[in-house]
């Protein structure tokens, strides 16, 4: 059985593949200690929690699967496009 591809896989699929496997081998050995460009980020980087609306995240998601982007690295980006054009506006 081949194994799974995480990156390329939407969020129904990943819950699928965990609710039907037996091992977690898959996912640990996908696992890394650094970022996929094998460097350490060069921004120090803080976890932070929001909520956001349902259908707001799900209309991202959406878009995100056609463009092979992460929801994370949207966020960022939206959010840092926001920031400096507030801060332009000032």
């Amino acid at each position: 059985m081949a194994e799974p591809d995480f990156d390329r896989m939407t969020n129904d699929e990943v819950v699928a593949w965990f609710q039907q496997t037996d091992s977690l081998a898959p996912v640990i050995r996908s696992m890394a200690a650094t970022p996929a460009s094998g460097t350490a980020p060069e921004t120090p980087m803080v976890l932070v929690s929001t909520r956001l609306p349902v259908e707001l995240v799900k209309h991202r998601d959406r878009l995100g699967e056609q463009a092979a982007s992460r929801r994370s690295d949207v966020i960022r980006d939206a959010l840092t496009r926001y920031v400096y054009i507030r801060a332009g506006s000032t």
